[in-house]
């Protein structure tokens, strides 16, 4: 649950950063998540592609 801890951030503040990029990667690459983190994961996915999420480095 943590992925899911770093998006719920993400969505409050409408920005993703490098550094929040990189602690998901991180948990992805060690497969450190749950069904529900990967629910949060498309639903970021979805918000980034509608533009309603900012990506900033």
């Amino acid at each position: 649950m943590m992925i899911q801890r770093l998006i719920d951030r993400v969505q409050s503040t409408k920005v993703l950063t490098s550094s929040l990029t990189n602690q998901i990667s991180q948990l992805l690459w060690k497969r450190d998540y749950d069904s529900q983190d990967m629910e949060a994961l498309a639903q970021l996915m979805d918000a980034l592609d509608m533009g309603e999420i900012l990506e900033k480095s």
